[in-house]
């Protein structure tokens, strides 16, 4: 893994886990895309901009009292890296238990977090993280 991305992955998740929301908005890009799982098995929506990134704070922080990734495997491919982990998490108003694996496929862009998405099966990020690096290749081809 290039160190860069390596180190702005592990920067990434240490701010996330304090919760400063605002710290994470220097190390994206203005075009960010995140598409969260608990919003795309839903709406299958994403966020999109700084101006995205902070509603979607905004929201999250609302429904989660707590919210903690633990990555146990981070493999780059290409400009992408795959994060696989675990997450413990605590509902803000329903005091829902979240105890189980979660993943996160980022694209970086000069350094910069450029796209994100999380979901809760490995194996599904997996497939995503394949076929997102393969369109990418597709297309600059």
């Amino acid at each position: 893994m290039t160190q860069g991305n390596l180190e702005a992955t592990q920067n990434l998740f240490a701010i996330w886990n304090t919760r400063d929301f605002e710290g994470l908005i220097p190390f994206l890009t203005e075009d960010i895309e995140w598409r969260p799982a608990t919003m795309a098995a839903v709406e299958g929506d994403s966020f999109k901009g700084i101006e995205g990134m902070r509603e979607f704070f905004e929201e999250w922080d609302k429904a989660w009292a707590r919210w903690e990734v633990e990555p146990s495997d981070i493999r780059e491919m290409g400009n992408h890296v795959l994060i696989l982990g675990h997450v413990i998490g605590e509902g803000r108003s329903s005091g829902l238990a979240l105890d189980q694996p979660v993943a996160y496929l980022f694209e970086f862009r000069d350094g910069l977090l450029a796209y994100g998405a999380t979901f809760f099966h490995h194996d599904e990020a997996e497939r995503a993280a394949q076929e997102r690096v393969r369109t990418k290749e597709e297309s600059t081809t």
